[in-house]
């Protein structure tokens, strides 16, 4: 019996030491295995930190151009398509941010519907609206300055001292010269819903119809215009337009921070200026605006020097001032309706710009990032150019920030062949912005 006992007290002894063992055991692969799960992770966050930004990028990238996409096909199936970044947006255009052309987040966001169809289209300008001649005070209190104040007025009939020319035009704070008020011009009120309108026959320079018109406005991606005259105009000749520009991080990181419309260009996508040109209006990319100005004047800072020094040629220097290519908002980037009519006009005066401005539909070169190249479009134009005007709406630029709400810049031709140029701001949605131009046209139309 003894000899049992002492054998099976052995054994027990063995099986509790083979026991520790394994916990031991055990305890070293937990340990182990967090050491391991532990380098997994500081090593990720090293390739991260490595990696990282260039991954975001094309992410966002990707998930732009699934929003171009996705905006192209609401388009062609009728959608009201709203919300650079259109303009775009200001979106146009193209995807993400300022979504002017109606894809977007930021320009020209927010869509109405179809159902606008039948509303300010409809309106022959009776009711609520006010005789030219009715006091236009300025009820933001934009002074000269841009500074917040009160009162105002567009001095038609503020008592400012404001005087009629021999012609019977009348001088007016915040107007520019090209553009006359006469006794025929139209107030305008309720007829439209945005804040600020100028409705302007090109040939004779006469405002047939305004709305705040000398008050200070944020252009937002309207300002585009004037970065496609000022990048044509700086090209020594027309076959620099099939030159090639990189896109750069810088680019891109910049559209991204500022929530910018973009075009669709990926980061080292060589890309001709004329893909700039196209890329800048349809969708208003401000990545093909940024690549002109750095392919122009090799950089964005000496490029918007050029664009004061064209509004100082203009004559707009007294009422416009612009801080950036883009039209991202800024306290000192403004001008009123009439100055942005007249940048329209003189563009359109341009060959090359007015084929931008009129373009509906444009493919991008081919490149390897983008073998079948990239489809834009100018949802303005393709919105408007089934709706009844009384002629034709050929050439637009649309833009949306939060303080300009949504605005656009647009030039038609009515059945009697008289050319037009229609600006507003401040519709508070893209079908709206549409349909104030849509009115415009119409109501002012020769029959």
């Amino acid at each position: 019996m003894g000899a049992q006992f002492d054998n099976d007290e052995f054994r027990q002894r063995r099986r509790t030491e083979r026991n520790k063992k394994m916990k031991s055991e055990k305890r070293r692969q937990v340990f182990f295995r967090r050491i391991l799960k532990a380098g997994f992770v500081l090593m990720t966050v090293l390739v991260l930190s490595a990696v990282g930004r260039e991954v975001v990028i094309r992410y966002i990238a990707q998930e732009q151009e699934t929003a171009r996409k996705a905006g192209q096909e609401a388009l062609t199936g009728g959608a009201g398509a709203g919300g650079e970044s259109v303009e775009a947006a200001d979106g146009s255009g193209a995807a993400g941010g300022n979504g002017e052309n109606g894809t977007g987040g930021s320009q020209d966001g927010g869509s109405e519907g179809a159902d606008a169809d039948s509303s300010t289209a409809a309106d022959d300008g009776t009711g609520a609206g006010g005789d030219a001649g009715t006091a236009d005070g300025d009820e933001n209190g934009t002074g000269a300055d841009g500074k917040s104040g009160s009162g105002g007025g567009e001095g038609d009939e503020a008592g400012d001292g404001s005087g009629d020319s021999a012609d019977g035009s009348k001088k007016i704070p915040g107007w520019n010269a090209h553009y006359q008020k006469t006794g025929s011009t139209k107030k305008l009120k309720d007829q439209i819903t945005s804040g600020h309108a100028v409705f302007i026959d090109m040939d004779t320079g006469e405002v047939l119809a305004q709305k705040g018109a000398g008050k200070r406005i944020v252009p937002a991606s309207m300002t585009k215009v004037l970065t496609v005259l000022v990048a044509v105009e700086q090209l020594e000749s027309l076959e620099q337009l099939d030159d090639k520009f990189k896109i750069t991080a810088e680019i891109t990181d910049y559209c991204y921070l500022n929530g910018c419309s973009v075009a669709g260009f990926a980061i080292n996508e060589k890309v001709t200026v004329r893909d700039m040109l196209y890329g800048t209006i349809l969708p208003s990319g401000a990545d093909a605006a940024l690549g002109l100005a750095e392919y122009i004047a090799g950089s964005h800072e000496a490029f918007v020097d050029l664009m004061n020094k064209k509004l100082e040629e203009l004559g707009l220097s007294e009422t416009a001032h612009f801080t950036n290519c883009v039209g991202i908002y800024n306290e000192d980037h403004y001008c009123t309706v009439l100055d942005m009519a007249y940048i329209m006009q003189t563009a359109l005066q341009n060959e090359t710009v007015r084929e931008v401005l009129s373009a509906r539909i444009y493919t991008t070169s081919k490149t390897k990032q983008h073998p079948d190249g990239l489809e834009i479009s100018n949802w303005f134009v393709r919105r408007i150019e089934d709706k009844d005007t009384g002629g034709a709406v050929s050439a637009a630029k649309t833009g949306y920030v939060e303080q300009s709400g949504n605005c656009a810049v647009s030039y038609g031709v009515d059945k009697n062949g008289r050319k037009a140029l229609c600006v507003t701001t401040n519709a508070p949605g893209t079908w709206k912005c549409i349909y104030d131009h849509v009115y415009l046209y119409k109501k002012f139309s020769k029959r």
